[in-house]
């Protein structure tokens, strides 16, 4: 199913990126993502945008975690959890695919 999508968002918790024994883990779906589907395709062009349910002032558990978030211009938040959706967070997600695609299209 994965290959099929347009872009993949990861809800980035505290714990997101922990390496589990279950196949479907976080980490296994951010190398997933970036193995696969984006190698398939120019990666920008199925970009993976990150949304930081973590205070900035706080740091992530896991390394894929704080690669991912700390490295990536997509990334928007952050949006607490059990706390409502941030009112601008779907034009960001709007926005992060199509600056992607911007910047997968040649000139």
């Amino acid at each position: 199913v994965m290959e099929g999508c347009h872009a993949f968002i990861a809800f980035g918790t505290k714990d997101y990126g922990e390496e589990t024994s279950n196949p479907a883990a976080t980490d296994k779906e951010i190398a997933f993502w970036q193995g696969v589907v984006q190698r398939a395709h120019t990666p920008l062009s199925r970009p993976l945008i990150p949304i930081r349910m973590l205070p900035f002032d706080q740091e992530f558990d896991h390394l894929p975690a704080r690669l991912l978030f700390g490295t990536n211009a997509l990334a928007l938040g952050p949006w607490m959890p059990d706390t409502p959706m941030p009112s601008d967070l779907i034009t960001g997600v709007i926005k992060a695919i199509d600056a992607a695609r911007a910047s997968a299209s040649p000139p």
